[in-house]
């Protein structure tokens, strides 16, 4: 939750039908700098063993029968105003409002100085709130997952990854303050939640936000990964910001397909 500008790249692919954008509202051939194909980016969604161990060795394979799905279900439509169902390759769907827009089949992230960043089965909201900005959207919801942990491992190992991906030496007055993991349950099934807040962003202009919320939840899988985690990414300190109890509300959804 930072300005692209200040702090690294922030990008945003939406794959299969959607074109490939910058902080949402910039076409990507408007701009000549590496931005990761859709496949290269989607690589980052491989259940992976860590973190740090994505690019070096491979996750451990599920057990017999273990059901798994190489792309996401088909998008979930609902009438107009209705809360809207996401379903995830993980054999989990969760809930955005009916004013987010729903990608349920893009992958989403950013880059930062030294991690990488993607989800899948992605929620956008206020994505059009501050077009001179590169980053633009006020709340982000989407899926990863892992394999060979447990789901306490799981959201303590994602925590870690999104406070690497935003710690850089442009910007010191960063401050971050995690939540210890706490045990939940939602619709009858286990989960852990870890809240990472983020203080003194770099802002360029005034709808940049200074501050971030990132609320963590890991949940074992039922296909595709060990366990699953729902990532809601939440600009605050503008007067535009959601309360945080949307994402308690999108949390709450989570259930078998």
């Amino acid at each position: 939750m930072r300005s692209k500008r200040s702090i690294g790249t922030r990008l945003l692919i939406i794959a299969g039908s959607f074109v490939v954008v910058w902080g949402v509202t910039q076409v990507a051939n408007q701009k000549n700098e590496a931005v990761p194909d859709v496949d290269t980016l989607a690589t980052a969604l491989v259940p992976s063993t860590s973190a740090a161990a994505v690019a070096t060795s491979a996750p451990p394979p599920l057990p017999p029968g273990f059901p798994s799905m190489d792309r996401p279900p088909p998008k979930i439509e609902v009438p107009e105003g209705q809360p809207q169902p996401i379903a995830t390759k993980f054999g989990l769907t969760y809930d955005i409002p009916a004013d987010w827009r729903n990608f349920s089949t893009g992958v989403a992230g950013w880059n930062g100085h030294s991690e990488s960043v993607a989800y899948g089965a992605v929620g956008l909201f206020g994505d059009d709130h501050c077009p001179e900005s590169g980053y633009a959207q006020l709340a982000m919801s989407g899926a990863t997952g892992r394999r060979g942990m447990d789901a306490a491992t799981a959201a303590v190992d994602e925590a870690d990854k999104i406070q690497r991906s935003l710690t850089e030496p442009e910007a010191p007055d960063i401050r971050f303050h995690r939540t210890a993991p706490t045990e939940v349950r939602i619709h009858g099934r286990s989960a852990v939640r870890i809240t990472l807040s983020v203080t003194g962003l770099p802002r360029e202009v005034d709808c940049d936000p200074p501050e971030a919320r990132y609320d963590i939840v890991a949940t074992p899988a039922l296909a595709t990964a060990d366990v699953m985690l729902l990532v809601i990414d939440s600009a605050l300190g503008l007067p535009e910001s959601l309360d945080e109890t949307v994402a308690d509300q999108i949390i709450s959804t989570l259930r078998p397909s």
